[in-house]
């Protein structure tokens, strides 16, 4: 409405800005002075609706600049809701889908692991209730063969990776000490420990600690790698964690889970500094 107001208020003007120098002179050339003093009062009416056309014409323009703005606006919420609604329909099928295949499943004992996208067979107990017991530890095979590496070109940090089977587990809080053995005592360092903490691990998922040992320790050629912490089922019973592990800093290589009078030792170093229970 405005802007066909401008339109006509503006043809009126360049209208009258054409009409009146027809009807007398605009311009005096016999007077004495400047241009401007040369221009009659027709003339001044002239420039000032010729002036004023020109302006309502800008006002037009820039009032159908803003009314398209707003139309390209409009348009491009309106494109970005269909595509919201689109998608959440679209999420909203998938999750019945989803719903509905994993039912399918559980009725021939089988469950659908999302995050992997996998299909496994449920292990039952003897109610026929699918055992809901995670395993989380370090990495076994085939999920890794080394799982404990040390870094390249690195003597100190190592790449420590955990595995979890069985069912997923929940609220993993896990702590991570090293010792050394010199001279047939067991030396446990209580400042480079590491601690780690996962909302999930789904099953047979893999995840990787990075810890460094601090210095090389030329002098002697095993350490032991101390796993102590808890974790949790669906059903939120808790599950302890604790193992101990060798490593040849020399050969730069995994040796694998120890027992006996070193993990006798290294338990009872460990208690004594407060670092287990």
């Amino acid at each position: 409405m405005l802007q066909n107001l401008y339109y006509a208020l503006a043809g009126i003007c360049a209208t009258l800005a054409a009409i009146i120098p027809s009807t007398g002179n605009a311009y005096d050339s016999q007077r004495m002075g400047s241009i401007f003093r040369k221009l009659t009062f027709r003339g001044y009416l002239t420039i000032v609706f010729l002036l004023s056309a020109l302006f309502f014409s800008f006002l037009k323009d820039r009032l159908s600049s803003n009314e398209q703005d707003d139309k390209l606006t409009q348009r491009d919420s309106t494109i970005k809701s269909l595509i919201k609604e689109n998608e959440e329909k679209r999420a909203q099928d998938s999750r019945l889908s989803l719903a509905t295949y994993t039912e399918a499943l559980a009725k021939y004992n089988l469950q659908y692991i999302e995050g992997q996208d996998k299909v496994v067979k449920m292990i039952r107990d003897s109610s026929n209730r699918p055992l809901n017991i995670p395993a989380f530890d370090l990495c076994k095979y085939p999920n890794c063969t080394d799982p404990v590496v040390f870094e390249p070109g690195d003597d100190t940090k190592l790449a420590i990776k955990f595995d979890n089977t069985g069912a997923s587990a929940f609220n993993i809080d896990l702590k991570i000490n090293f010792c050394i053995k010199k001279n047939n005592r067991i030396y446990a360092d209580t400042i480079l420990q590491r601690f780690f903490k996962k909302t999930l691990l789904n099953t047979d998922q893999t995840t990787t600690i990075h810890f460094s040992i601090g210095q090389p320790y030329e002098e002697i050629d095993t350490i032991y790698l101390c796993f102590s912490g808890i974790y949790f089922n669906s059903d939120d019973k808790k599950f302890p964690v604790y193992s101990i592990h060798a490593c040849s800093i020399k050969k730069r290589e995994y040796i694998g889970p120890i027992g006996g009078p070193v993990y006798e030792d290294i338990t009872q170093s460990l208690k004594l500094l407060k670092i287990i229970k």
